[in-house]
């Protein structure tokens, strides 16, 4: 930003100037020559940046912001699948222990969720309670969880 401040100085240093110069010389030939002069001084001050302007700099720019985003979007990535995660936990054991309940089994269960092909699904669970056949049968079919990631904490 200090280069655009440098710029607009420069722009009312020479505006400034070319102002005097005008008031100074006298009408006729000389003032028509000095406004011509003076114009193309303003132009060549308000074009100053772009006659030093160097693509390849944006260029190099352009690849350290974009290496940047795409660091930032694999972080905020990772994030969301965590979070995500959290919640597919959360919502699957709420679900696994309305079911229990439906079939009167007070249960508190804990899910682990896994990315499969990147996507969080639920995968393994555990519960504070029996062996229940028809609770087993829900959360393979319903949830994909098979029978070996189903952890059940009471005797059987």
């Amino acid at each position: 930003m200090e280069w655009f401040r440098t710029w607009l100085l420069g722009i009312m240093s020479a505006a400034l100037i070319v102002s005097m110069v005008y008031a100074l010389v006298p009408k006729g030939t000389m003032r028509s020559i000095a406004q011509f002069t003076g114009g193309l001084v303003l132009m060549i001050v308000i074009l100053h940046p772009l006659l030093q302007f160097d693509p390849s700099s944006w260029k190099l720019q352009y690849q350290d912001i974009s290496a940047q985003i795409d660091e930032q979007i694999a972080v905020y990535k990772e994030d969301h699948q965590e979070e995500l995660c959290a919640i597919i936990e959360e919502e699957t054991a709420a679900y696994i222990s309305d079911k229990g309940s439906e079939l009167g089994i007070d249960c508190h269960p804990i899910v682990t969720a896994r990315l499969r092909d990147g996507v969080p699904c639920p995968d393994e669970v555990t519960l504070d309670t029996d062996w229940n056949a028809v609770l087993a049968r829900c959360i393979a079919k319903e949830l994909d969880i098979p029978a070996e990631n189903q952890h059940w904490q009471g005797s059987n």
